[in-house]
This record gives structure tokens, sequence and C-alpha cells, in this order.
């Protein structure tokens, strides 16, 4: 019998992201989430294999549900309907 689920690449989604992969999907520069992770705001981000005391190196990642998130939360609704 076997236990495990079906795995449906469908519906499958990577939870995180790679710069390049968030650039490809989302249309955000790499350069453009770099100068915010240099300045501290923008997208929250994970950093990993980073070495001990090192401010700079590692694989950085971004979660696919933060980003969802930030985007719903700076979504802006035009006050004006557009008439034909």
């Amino acid at each position: 019998m076997n236990t495990h689920k079906k795995h449906d690449d469908k519906k499958d989604i990577r939870a995180y992201l790679r710069p390049r992969q968030v650039e490809e999907i989302y249309s955000i520069k790499v350069s453009t989430l770099q100068r915010q992770r240099l300045h501290n705001y923008g997208l929250p981000y994970t950093v990993l294999l980073r070495k001990k005391n090192a401010d700079r190196g590692g694989i950085i990642l971004y979660a696919v549900k933060d980003i969802e998130e930030y985007i719903n939360k700076h979504l802006v609704t035009p006050r004006r309907k557009y008439d034909d």
C-alpha cells in the first residue's frame, strides 16, 4: 500500500525563489532586489549559508507567500472609473 501523496506538477509551486526567478516571474529586476536588501526595505527575504560575522554572501531566497502578500498589500485602486 502506497501512503505517499501523488505528486501533481500542475499544482506544485515553489515555496522559495532565487532573485533571478523573482525577476522572471514578477518582473522585479535583480538590481532592484539588491538595492532593497542593501537599504533594508522592500520584499522580505531569507539568507542561507552565510558565513558567521559576514554581511555579504550566502543564498538569497524569497518566499512566494511573502511576495504575494507584499504585492497585495501595495495594491492601488483608482478612485475614478474610466467611462467609455
